[in-house]
């Protein structure tokens, strides 16, 4: 049996990086993990071959080719999926998809033979039975959520690492908590299901063994949801770490309280996490409140960020307008969190309303959904405070924060002024070359980037990769914002 697997284009996106200077990019930012970890519950007497369309365009040959075509992606690329899915059935080949977007809104993929919905590790034994018998049906489909334990190593073999930013790996599925407006819980349930620490360290070891060194995003949901889990892992990544000379830096995604768990964030330090992504919303209380985020009501998030960055974690903030309890100051609040916080960088929206979620549910019982909520420009709901001033305070806090080098430069000066550097990211000299090249040829903030590199070579000589990363990432986040925010 011969089986394609493809993974759509994305859209531009904040996270894409299209607009990085041209001796900075690669070909995508990460290979599509889930549909990796498919191929390799696939039979292994099948003869499968990655496509994925961020690197390289889909080639007719190679649908031609095959037996069965796999489909998979998030709601974001459902445009992209759809053409797929349309250019796979005019050459007549059988097409299962599986993945987010067709677990949260299987209705929009009816020319798909077949949907793989939630988790595959469940039903995939079903599936791959009826095919061989010719008996496939329309939707596999089960509410069981399977142990980690029978989650396989990702097929690496399948793709260039090389063509990437950075690699993925999963440490946990589910989230312990309720916000109205994620679809998380939904789909990956409110218990959490972690894998074992030798589990975790065969993974590193097989990324490893392609010869990458450098980012590994832990994509986790919430990595703190069961923190004496995570312990353990992460004491198993530290000693793997130190004796394979520390190859990988880490950044994740995490709730708030993460940095209260004692022991945790050092843990996270010593094993080299670089980043964290904190889910911080809002600095406005009834907001947080409204919207169930209870981990971030009773502890001084301000002092959780410093603890993150004195133990050299670098923290990303989630920043989101359109919630009902929002003031009418909230862009200038939102702007003065992250900016007397050191967060070089913040992922600004409007709230959207998934559907299925607790907030969709509740503004749908308001007749407050827009017409066609999965399209056009977000808020997709009618908000409080008017719709078209949401949208003007997304764009205030996109320009202050993304549209003004000296801002963006100051607030890299002030976070380096708290950072210790603990980060064992290695001093890549090609890297800094041809980002301190990028800078000085492609980029209007030139001036700013001089000034502050000298600052860092006297002072911070140990931020240096860092503070290039986040320089030429001030390249794309600026373009993007003229071009697609404001």
């Amino acid at each position: 049996m011969k089986a394609l697997l493809i993974n759509p284009p994305f859209p531009d996106t904040f996270w894409g990086y299209r607009y990085l200077p041209p001796l900075m990019k690669k070909k995508a930012v990460a290979p599509p993990l889930g549909l990796l970890t498919f191929a390799s519950m696939l039979p292994e007497n099948w003869d499968k071959k990655m496509a994925d369309m961020n690197v390289s365009p889909l080639n007719e040959i190679d649908i031609s080719n095959s037996d069965i075509v796999f489909i998979t992606g998030m709601s974001i690329q459902k445009k992209e999926i759809l053409s797929v899915i349309s250019q796979c059935k005019r050459l007549n080949k059988k097409i299962v998809c599986g993945g987010w977007a067709f677990t949260i809104s299987p209705e929009d993929f009816n020319d798909a033979d077949c949907l793989i919905l939630n988790e595959s590790e469940t039903t995939l034994k079903e599936f791959i039975k009826d095919l061989l018998n010719g008996t496939l049906k329309k939707v596999y489909k089960t509410q069981l959520k399977p142990e980690m334990d029978t989650v396989p190593v990702p097929a690496w073999s399948l793709i260039n690492p090389k063509d990437y930013h950075e690699i993925q790996i999963q440490f946990s599925r589910g989230c312990p908590y309720k916000c109205d407006f994620c679809n998380v819980a939904s789909f990956n349930g409110n218990q959490m299901r972690v894998k074992s620490p030798s589990q975790v360290i065969t993974e590193l070891q097989a990324i490893f063994q392609t010869g990458w060194q450098g980012t590994i995003f832990v994509v986790d949901d919430n990595i703190n949801g069961n923190p004496t889990a995570l312990k353990a892992i992460l004491e198993e990544v530290v000693l793997w770490q130190k004796k394979n000379n520390f190859p990988f830096r880490f950044y994740v995604q995490a709730s708030i309280n993460c940095g209260k768990i004692p022991g945790l964030v050092e843990l996270m330090r010593d094993a080299n996490f670089y980043c964290v992504f904190l889910g911080i919303e809002t600095p406005h209380l009834p907001s947080l409140l409204e919207c169930n985020k209870t981990q971030n009501n009773i502890i001084d998030i301000s002092a959780i960020i410093e603890r993150f960055q004195k133990n050299g974690i670098m923290v990303i903030s989630g920043a989101i307008v359109g919630f009902d309890n929002d003031p009418p100051d909230i862009a200038q609040k939102q702007i003065d969190f992250i900016t007397n916080n050191n967060i070089v960088l913040a992922t600004i929206s409007m709230l959207e309303a998934k559907p299925n979620t607790e907030l969709w549910c509740r503004l749908s019982a308001e007749n407050r959904l827009n017409p066609d909520p999965l399209d056009g420009f977000l808020p997709n709901f009618k908000t409080k405070l008017g719709n078209n001033l949401i949208e003007k305070y997304y764009q205030q806090i996109n320009n202050e924060i993304y549209n003004s080098p000296a801002k963006y430069y100051k607030r890299i000066n002030h976070l380096f002024n708290i950072l210790t550097p603990t980060n064992r990211q290695k001093l890549e000299r090609s890297y800094v070359i041809k980002g301190a090249l990028s800078m000085l040829i492609f980029s209007s903030s030139r001036t700013f980037f001089l000034i502050t590199l000298i600052k860092t070579l006297l002072t911070k000589k140990r931020l240096l990769f860092l503070f290039i990363e986040l320089s030429v990432k001030e390249v794309h986040f600026k373009k993007f914002t003229q071009k697609r925010v404001l």
